[in-house]
């Protein structure tokens, strides 16, 4: 039909389109969108923001729920990442002020190879979350080529896992290729798998809560095929 998410695949193909942040009290989250005049749609007990109204960051769109202990689905244990490219001035200064983040969440990030600038924020409590906004330098690096094709927009999302073996397993069982194991302790899913979504699957030992921008999933194109 038509809206957001038709626009999104006209414009940019399969991927990811979202994503979702939970919060301990949706009502107070309202009332502080609303002090900073940041435009949001609520249905069904959820705050949607768009690129276009509200969030203001090109490629980015926000869903927030209400906070509460979920059950894992499947083999992974939780999301606890994404990660958006972008070219804007200190693009995360707007971000934070829309989540309500203290700056001192805040970590910018520089690396020569694979070649990005950005901003790293982290979230929650316990198992760190984190949200990563992240400038390429050109187009000769794996993120290059991908903002080249497809501009603005969410690169990866990250997962945690005690079961990477039993996503090999359960893939290969498809009939796909298994995985690439980009390192100890992380797996690299193809985009093809998920519909043109990329995924980056953390074991606990190497954990959401240890990732670093260095990490093997931005400078491994076979993994990504």
């Amino acid at each position: 039909g038509v809206g957001a998410v038709a626009n999104f695949i006209g414009r940019r193909g399969p991927g990811l389109f979202a994503v979702g942040f939970a919060s301990a009290d949706v009502k107070e989250f309202c009332a502080h969108l609303e002090t900073q005049g940041v435009y949001f749609h609520e249905r069904d007990r959820q705050i949607f923001l768009t690129s276009d109204k509200g969030v203001d960051l090109p490629g980015l769109n926000l869903v927030v729920t209400a906070a509460r202990k979920r059950e894992p689905a499947g083999l992974l244990e939780r999301l606890c990442g994404a990660t958006l490219l972008h070219r804007a001035v200190e693009p995360g200064e707007a971000l934070l002020r829309i989540l309500g983040v203290h700056s001192s969440r805040r970590s910018k990030v520089r690396q020569a190879i694979p070649g990005f600038t950005g901003t790293v924020i982290r979230l929650g409590q316990g198992l760190t979350s984190h949200f990563a906004i992240l400038a390429p330098w050109g187009n000769d690096t794996p993120i290059g080529q991908f903002f080249l094709r497809h501009g603005p927009g969410l690169h990866v999302a990250a997962a945690l896992s005690e079961k990477l073996a039993a996503i090999r397993e359960r893939i290969a069982s498809l009939g796909h290729a298994a995985p690439a194991r980009a390192a100890d302790g992380l797996l690299l899913m193809p985009s093809q798998l998920l519909g043109g979504a990329r995924l980056a699957v953390f074991a606990r030992a190497a954990g959401c809560s240890s990732w670093h921008v260095s990490s093997p999933m931005f400078d491994t194109p076979a993994a990504w095929a």
